[in-house]
């Protein structure tokens, strides 16, 4: 089996096995994968083209003709997440230097009403927020991802995640001490994924002296302002 059915077939089970996603997930994310290897054929003619030799001209090129195809935007932002997701997954597993998906920008969100976020949706918002915070490591990336995560994991208020102190996390023992309206306290528990996204985080400002959990870009306790800005900053997919 060549490296373009395999990889792709790694990290379906990867993300079914390891992920836990749902069989929904996995299957629109074979779709999408599939249907972006079949543009690929066409993109590169005769060339015997590879996942690991493209580049972001190539999956630009892809997001274009699905929108010349009159694809509705939530539809190219959704194939774009699952590149983005496998591109993450290659290039953690070494099998690629560098991750093409990581600096596409996804198309602008069309103007909708509001509405909720699906698990399916959630999934792969957060897949899209690790993929670019794996790839760069950059202190920004890597304080959103932390921080979508432990909201989604934990179920956090703004107010909660905004007043956290480092010392209230156990990420061995998976869980966290919140303070709420009150002054009340309680523990909550936070997921494999939270705690690795924290985890990845906390080890990018070791050096910053600071009780505060999430930091400012100046080293200061980020506002409940700012944690605002990164959380819709996410929902857009802006990097």
């Amino acid at each position: 089996m060549s490296t373009r059915t395999r990889w792709p077939e790694d990290f379906l089970r990867y993300a079914e096995a390891e992920r836990r996603l749902s069989a929904n997930t996995v299957d629109g994310y074979r779709r999408d994968l599939k249907q972006f290897a079949e543009f690929l054929d066409g993109y590169y003619a005769a060339t015997d083209w590879t996942w690991a030799a493209m580049d972001r001209v190539a999956i630009r090129s892809f997001l274009g003709e699905l929108e010349a195809r009159g694809l509705r935007r939530t539809s190219i932002r959704r194939k774009l997440s699952a590149i983005r997701a496998f591109y993450a997954f290659l290039h953690r597993t070494e099998r690629i230097s560098a991750n093409p998906a990581r600096l596409v920008r996804a198309p602008a969100r069309e103007r909708t009403l509001p509405g909720f976020l699906t698990e399916d949706g959630a999934a792969a918002l957060l897949d899209g927020i690790a993929a670019r915070a794996g790839a760069g490591g950059e202190a920004i990336e890597l304080r959103r991802w932390a921080l979508l995560e432990l909201l989604y994991s934990s179920g956090l208020r703004l107010a909660e995640v905004q007043g956290l102190d480092r010392s209230a996390i156990d990420l061995r023992g998976g869980q966290v001490r919140v303070t709420g309206k009150g002054g009340i306290q309680r523990i909550v528990p936070v997921g494999r994924r939270a705690a690795r996204a924290v985890r990845a985080y906390l080890a990018l400002r070791a050096e910053v002296e600071s009780d505060a959990l999430f930091l400012s870009n100046r080293g200061s306790r980020l506002s409940r302002r700012q944690i605002q800005r990164d959380v819709t900053r996410a929902l857009e997919g802006v990097s």
